[in-house]
């Protein structure tokens, strides 16, 4: 321990760039009033939203200042890559609830999260902790990234925001957002409508001094007040940006001698050289983004510097922001080199950077090794070429351990391929064109399956069963979208042996098993889940699903009354179908159920078919004979054959009419 550090403090009392932490609560200083209103505000009102600029602290805010009062509180994050393979994950989940839900509860199998609205998790949450709940969703700005794919799960995620704020008065929902997507928030006026709104900006003098003073205080040394001025005075007086005093405090805190204890003006004026405090924090960020993202860290440098030393902004584009990729964008305002603005597109994040940029004379060595990171970046921000491209870079210099990641990262590209294209299929011109693509989505399969199968192989040689087992799951699942329902049953079944106590690997199981007409099978699959986890979401879904289609009314509402329906359109059509089976439906509910159905899942087919049965009940053949026709052209998911004998003989009575 060195003579300035108090015991029990860390090291560097300034953490830099990087936001402070929850364990750093007693080093954070200069947002009292902030943490306190941000912390009634949360606590208090069913949606709070906290905005701010790049670099403004809002994650420090919410760490630091406000969650070492709430110790019960949740965080969560939108934009978290889910590993692979994603094609072992139960189909139609929505990205952006699972990838909060896994933050949320990280000890919770992905699978069975995979099965869950949002609405369904505070449900239990609240069945097992009783009073407000408060969740909040950091850095929500990465909502509005990703590629076609994750675009359209984007109201329905909203809506799950919404349902689960109107089913639950005891939520108290905290979305940590940047100033800059104000305006794309705003477009969901059904959530944000009802939000008090905070907003942070730059630290006043006095905040400012306390975040220069107050942390040096935990350890052997202080300052002296006019020390304290002086070092206010070189960071910009009455607005300091707080990522920008970070820097500059560390810096001149790792160059004071080892056994100074009083900070004094003469220090500040020799070692609190700001210039050379930022140059140096950009070398190392363009050297770990270059290094990331298998960029020459120089050339960086030198885009950075024609784009923006002059001190203006540049409008960001679709896929190219002043001629450089927007993942490797995205990646330096992360890092706080850059910061979008509301209006005003992106530009650096502190005018001090301009001079800085330009007189960086050298960069540090990369200190990231290009490739898998950094394909995951470009992967979960909708950059697959270049996803594809950091891969394969990565996969020329792998180990063999890491060659199996690798094989399922490049199938996971391959999937999204495929999704990216079905995102667009409604949108086909003619005939021709969507059989085109349904091809090239099949195309994308194939290889999917082919990296995936690679994979297989490297988990058998390594003897890692359980990584063998999930493979074999999304080997099952990619044959079962392309209609190979047999096999897919087959791939199941070997993935069970391997993972017997995976529920909802089991739970797909019996989906293959009942669209291969097994039905007793599956039904027996489902129930041995069930006995083993009464509440498994996916599998009282399942149950009920099949139980409807049979005609089993009764027994279906027993476990779709145990589930949210709003999320899955085939749950949310089966539930029709048994109350218009129990005559519990009017004409009027059944018709606005079935169009909402049609609206939730235009290409599901089971979905179409459930709702085409309602519209038999309710005595409208002719409409009832449309969605029949529509349910057999589905293809997400497709009808097995049986379904399909169901949907056409549905089709001949309105013919027949």
């Amino acid at each position: 321990m060195s003579a300035h550090d108090a015991p029990g403090s860390r090291r560097h009392p300034y953490p830099g760039a990087s936001p402070f932490q929850t364990a750093d609560a007693a080093v954070f200083f200069g947002r009292a009033e902030e943490s306190r209103e941000l912390t009634r505000s949360w606590s208090r009102f069913p949606l709070t939203v906290l905005s701010g600029d790049t670099g403004s602290g809002k994650t420090s805010l919410l760490q630091a200042g406000v969650l070492p009062g709430l110790p019960h509180a949740r965080v969560g994050r939108v934009g978290r890559f889910i590993g692979g393979p994603v094609a072992a994950l139960p189909p139609g989940h929505n990205p952006w609830t699972l990838s909060l839900l896994t933050t949320l509860a990280p000890l919770e199998p992905v699978g069975v999260l995979a099965g869950m609205s949002l609405t369904d998790y505070v449900t239990r949450l609240l069945r097992r902790q009783p009073g407000p709940l408060l969740v909040a969703v950091d850095q929500f700005e990465e909502f509005f990234l990703g590629g076609p794919y994750r675009a359209q799960f984007r109201e329905p995620f909203v809506d799950e925001l919404v349902d689960a704020l109107d089913s639950h008065p005891e939520l108290r929902l905290l979305l940590v957002v940047r100033e800059s997507r104000r305006d794309d928030l705003g477009h969901y006026g059904a959530l944000v409508g009802r939000a008090e709104w905070l907003t942070i900006g730059p630290l006043g003098a006095e905040a400012a001094l306390d975040a220069i003073r107050r942390p040096a205080e935990g350890t052997a040394r202080r300052f002296t007040s006019e020390a304290a001025a002086q070092l206010l005075d070189v960071l910009g007086g009455d607005a300091v940006e707080p990522v920008v005093l970070q820097i500059v405090c560390q810096w001149l805190w790792a160059r004071l001698p080892p056994t100074l204890q009083l900070i004094r003006p003469e220090h500040v004026f020799r070692l609190a050289d700001s210039g050379n405090a930022l140059a140096y924090f950009l070398s190392g960020v363009l050297a770990e983004v270059g290094g990331a993202f298998g960029q020459d860290p120089a050339s960086l440098h030198a885009w950075a510097v024609a784009a923006f030393a002059d001190g203006h902004s540049v409008k960001q584009g679709t896929a190219e922001t002043a001629g450089m990729s927007n993942p490797i964008v995205h990646a330096l305002e992360d890092r706080h080199l850059l910061r979008s603005v509301l209006g005003d597109g992106i530009r650096l994040l502190h005018d001090d950077f301009r001079s800085a940029l330009t007189r960086l004379q050298s960069i540090a060595p990369p200190g990231t090794r290009a490739g898998v990171g950094s394909a995951v970046t470009a992967l979960t921000a909708g950059d697959l070429d270049g996803a594809e491209e950091q891969a394969f870079n990565a996969l020329e210099v792998a180990e063999a351990t890491s060659v199996a990641e690798i094989h399922t990262l490049l199938g996971d590209i391959q999937i999204e391929r495929a999704r990216a294209v079905q995102a667009i299929l409604s949108e086909a011109d003619s005939p021709s064109d969507r059989a085109h693509q349904e091809e090239t989505v099949r195309q994308h399969l194939d290889k999917a399956l082919s990296w995936y199968r690679l994979a297989l192989q490297c988990h058998a040689d390594l003897g890692d069963s359980a990584a063998a087992g999930r493979m074999l799951s999304a080997i099952g699942q990619v044959m079962a979208q392309m209609g190979e329902l047999s096999s897919a049953v087959r791939k199941f079944e070997e993935a069970k042996s391997l993972l017997p106590r995976d529920l909802a690997l089991r739970t797909e199981l019996a989906r293959a098993l009942w669209l291969t007409d097994h039905r007793s099978r599956a039904m027996t699959e489902l129930d041995s889940v069930l006995r083993d986890e009464g509440d498994q979401l996916t599998a009282l879904r399942a149950r009920g699903e099949f139980n409807a289609e049979q005609g089993r009314a009764e027994a279906a509402m027993r476990d779709l009354r145990r589930v949210s329906s709003r999320t899955w359109p085939a749950t949310r059509a089966a539930r029709a179908l048994a109350l218009a089976t129990l005559e519990q439906l009017g004409p009027a509910e059944a018709e606005r159920e079935v169009d909402a159905i049609v609206a939730e899942g235009p290409t599901n087919g089971p979905a179409l078919l459930y709702a085409a049965r309602v519209e038999t009940l309710s005595g409208d053949c002719d409409k009832a004979a449309e969605l029949a026709r529509q349910a057999i052209a589905a293809t997400e998911p497709p009808l097995s054959p049986r379904q399909k004998e169901s949907a056409r003989r549905l089709l001949d009575q309105g013919h027949d009419r």
